[in-house]
């Protein structure tokens, strides 16, 4: 974006500017012989002479194509910071996707948890019918198959949990897990305030 502001103030200031060329050439005879040579009318042409030119060119004619660059510098950051705003909003939606599906994670662990603990309740309840002789072994084995699936999912939604934290963390460019707890507490105070700040 600074080197579009930059091309769009050239071809704005540089409409007024001036090109100067200043030309020198010496020319020097070394050595004139034969007929036909010498003086014309009486007088000897000079072995040496000087030429100096001085050439001032007014931007004028260009005057059409300096507006275009510039125009065409305008768009271009009008595009840029089109981009970057574009760019923003991306991020921003991301973090807000990432902290919707956290607080979607957080509440399959504690369903998962209540779940495990049913599950366990329903284990006991059924160990104690079946040493009493009051269920058939296919009951007290299905027990024992939920609470594991129940176990599997507690653990599989704390997983979940993880990777979705660790996609905040790339969102916000901040990895907790990398810092000391005097910066994780700094940051998350900054945070707080931006995010008040912004309402």
């Amino acid at each position: 974006m600074d080197a579009v502001d930059r091309n769009y103030k050239l071809n704005g200031y540089g409409r007024l500017i001036p090109t100067i060329a200043l030309q020198g050439q010496y020319n020097h005879l070394f050595s004139q012989s034969g007929e036909g040579v010498g003086s014309i009318s009486g007088l000897t042409p000079p072995d040496s002479n000087y030429n100096v030119g001085l050439n001032i060119s007014l931007p004028i004619f260009q005057q059409n194509r300096r507006n275009i660059n510039r125009q065409t510098a305008k768009i271009q950051g009008e595009q840029l910071s089109t981009q970057k705003e574009d760019i923003a909003l991306r991020i921003e939606k991301n973090v807000n996707d990432v902290v919707l599906e956290l607080v979607n994670q957080i509440s399959n662990i504690q369903i998962s948890k209540i779940a495990e603990e049913t599950a366990k309740e329903s284990l006991d309840l059924t160990q104690n019918a079946y040493e009493n002789g009051a269920i058939p072994v296919i009951q007290l084995i299905d027990a024992q198959t939920n609470y594991l699936r129940s176990q599997l999912a507690s653990a599989t939604a704390n997983y979940n949990y993880l990777i979705t934290s660790m996609q905040l963390e790339r969102s916000i460019g901040y990895f907790f897990l990398m810092h000391s707890e005097t910066d994780n507490n700094s940051f998350t105070e900054r945070a707080m305030e931006y995010i008040l700040n912004k309402k």
